[in-house]
């Protein structure tokens, strides 16, 4: 008699588990919302902490820009002030040397008798150009 049991309690269970929707991998439905709402509450928080980093980024970004269009500003003032500097260092060298060129023709003058050319050609062989010794000699109005 239980082998004839058998088929009618296999019949049984599988009919109440087709009534009550474990058999189909369903759920009842009061509990599937549950996950579902946590799954989106999880998600809504990633995303809002995604854009409060996009934000920041952005700010930062902001501020990154701002200053190095401030050192740009710097780096060319400074360059400009550079510029002035050297030409002002130019401009003294030149007075200098032809300070020079003068004092040392007058320092020949004085010792020694010097003919115009002469004294060109003795500033020459000191080591100034012909073109500085001729500007000492004119200084001097020889």
């Amino acid at each position: 008699m239980a082998p004839r049991r058998l088929p009618f309690i296999v019949t049984l269970l599988t009919a109440a588990a087709l009534v009550t929707g474990c058999s189909d991998g369903e759920d009842s439905g009061t509990d599937s919302s549950a996950p579902t709402a946590e799954a989106d509450a999880a998600v809504d928080q990633r995303v809002t902490e995604a854009e409060q980093r996009a934000s920041e980024a952005e700010a930062r970004v902001s501020e990154l820009e701002s200053e190095l269009d401030t050192a740009r500003q710097q780096a060319e003032e400074a360059e400009t002030r550079a510029d002035d500097a050297e030409s002002r260092a130019e401009e003294a060298e030149a007075a200098a040397l032809a300070a020079g060129e003068e004092a040392a023709a007058e320092s020949y003058l004085e010792f020694s008798g010097f003919s115009r050319q002469g004294l060109i050609d003795q500033l020459v062989f000191e080591g100034y150009t012909q073109e500085q010794a001729t500007y000492g000699v004119d200084q001097t109005g020889l």
